[in-house]
């Protein structure tokens, strides 16, 4: 006989709200992070609209307490301000995020120090090797020869050497921010590399810990329920007992004479199968 199918629902009731008033936060599941990924940037950032509206409706069905718009609306104001909404959005979603996982007995984060260094730095380099080949071919022209720089040569050597210095300078100061934090709160980190590193992808590391959440309540073993439909409690192992040891012919219980009740008790007793 398959098992049935069971579905995990969250319910939570405001003690705020209105007499009889019930949110029904519906289910919850996780999404997969690479593949969100790699569709937000095929699509050039567009994916990350739909992405933000998702998981600000998983998050508040996993805390119960929205502390930010729909989702729907999360995407009209980041579009309306320009993305500009996208960072308030971001302070008060991973807020909330944290404050669930801390009354669920989780940690603040389910993302790993060494996740986020390595992210800082596989986004880095890159960044960094680009602006070093946008350098124009007559510029190292002219540093190899040993003629005078033109003005125009040395102001864009300075403006790349400042460039570079502020890409070196955000690394470096995201790799210390993550390993020299002293809250586990990472929610000044989501911001410092929303602005300054990872914009969208930042969102990344909420779906991570999200998904964490999700796996973790969903994997928490419940006793069985009571009743008919419940798993019956256990019952003391039985003894088989051989034929050979049974006497033949009736006992001298059985001889004996037996009221209604006695009857009745007899007839409603479960036997005892060979």
């Amino acid at each position: 006989m398959p098992e049935p199918k069971v579905s995990h629902f969250t319910l939570h009731i405001d003690p705020n709200a209105r007499k009889g008033e019930i949110y029904f936060m519906g289910e919850l599941k996780t999404r997969g992070v690479v593949l969100r990924i790699i569709l937000l940037i095929i699509t050039f950032g567009f994916f990350g609209l739909y992405w933000m509206k998702t998981l600000t409706d998983d998050i508040h069905r996993f805390s119960g307490r929205p502390q930010t718009p729909s989702g729907i609306k999360v995407v009209l104001l980041t579009l309306v301000t320009c993305t500009l909404y996208f960072y308030y959005w971001l302070y008060k979603i991973s807020g909330e995020l944290v404050e669930a996982r801390r009354e669920k007995g989780l940690p603040l984060d389910a993302v790993s120090n060494t996740t986020y260094a390595v992210t800082v730095v596989v986004i880095s380099l890159p960044s960094i090797l680009l602006s070093i080949l946008q350098i124009p071919d007559r510029v190292y022209q002219e540093l190899f020869s040993r003629e005078v720089l033109s003005t125009s040569t040395s102001a864009m050597l300075i403006v790349i050497a400042l460039e570079l210095a502020f890409k070196a300078a955000i690394a470096t100061g995201s790799l210390w921010l993550i390993y020299r934090r002293q809250s586990p709160h990472p929610r000044i980190l989501y911001m410092f590399l929303a602005i300054f590193q990872l914009q969208f992808l930042t969102i990344a590391f909420l779906q991570a810990s999200l998904n964490d959440g999700i796996s973790s309540q969903l994997s928490l073993k419940n006793p069985p329920p009571e009743g008919p439909r419940g798993t019956p409690p256990p019952t003391e192992p039985m003894t088989a007992v051989s034929s050979d040891l049974v006497p033949d012919g009736p006992s001298p219980t059985d001889s004996a004479p037996r009221g209604d009740e006695e009857e009745a008790a007899v007839e409603l007793s479960p036997r005892t199968l060979p």
